[in-house]
């Protein structure tokens, strides 16, 4: 199941929870630092709802510095490209 959140707020708590209800695992991929962004928020919101049966995989940029470069360059270094996506380090 593919779900496209495009924003952190307002969320989606009602399709989220009917995610959580369905799945045993959950990839977030987002192409900012992980800190504060949806994952963060999703972690929250399953802990602030009491659903902990669920793995949860947040892929993004640590909170590091990050070089100038080409998106593609920056994806590759962190494991963002799709090859990463697909095929996990």
């Amino acid at each position: 199941m593919v779900v496209k959140a495009r924003f952190v707020k307002p969320m989606a708590k009602e399709l989220f929870s009917l995610v959580a209800a369905k799945v045993k695992s959950i990839i977030t991929i987002g192409k900012n630092v992980l800190a504060g962004r949806f994952g963060s928020a999703f972690l929250a919101f399953l802990s602030s709802n009491d659903i902990n049966d669920i793995m949860v995989k947040l892929l993004g940029i640590p909170h590091v510095f990050v070089s100038r470069g080409k998106q593609s360059e920056s994806r590759e270094e962190y494991g963002l490209d799709t090859h990463d996506i697909i095929v996990p380090r």
